[in-house]
């Protein structure tokens, strides 16, 4: 079944507009990134995929072709809001499954729903979607 990000109403967009301030943490140097990573998860606990980040025990899961499983999976861009990083793993309100969306899709999705969270810079969204699971004990 596609999904329309168009569809997913302006109530949605609201609800998540209020969490989307962009993160006032500094990149670190290499020694800093744990605590840095953190940091930013911290200020955006809110976020479902924030949550399923750091408890991916309470978290729906998808099989993958290896026989793993995730739950979650990220993307970086620079996009009309600046740079992002965003899922590209969504779950859809009220549903307890994940699905998997093309990038452009979910980068769409995360504009729409406040699912992401702005960097000041490229770098620091690529440092961020590549260093995520530092220090969090999630592979």
């Amino acid at each position: 079944m596609p999904i329309t990000v168009g569809n997913l109403g302006e109530n949605l967009k609201r609800k998540y507009a209020a969490s989307a301030a962009k993160t006032k943490a500094e990149m670190p140097a290499d020694a800093g990134k744990d605590l840095w990573v953190k940091t930013i998860l911290n200020q955006n606990k809110g976020k479902n995929f924030v949550k399923r980040i750091q408890n991916p025990g309470d978290s729906p899961v998808t099989n993958n072709a290896d026989g793993s499983h995730s739950t979650h999976r990220m993307a970086s861009a620079n996009n009309d809001e600046g740079p992002v990083v965003f899922p590209t793993m969504v779950q859809l309100p009220g549903q307890n499954k994940l699905i998997r969306l093309d990038t452009k899709i979910a980068e769409r999705y995360a504009a729409k729903t406040g699912e992401q969270i702005k960097f000041k810079t490229d770098d620091q969204a690529q440092m961020f979607g590549k260093n995520y699971k530092r220090g969090l004990g999630v592979k």
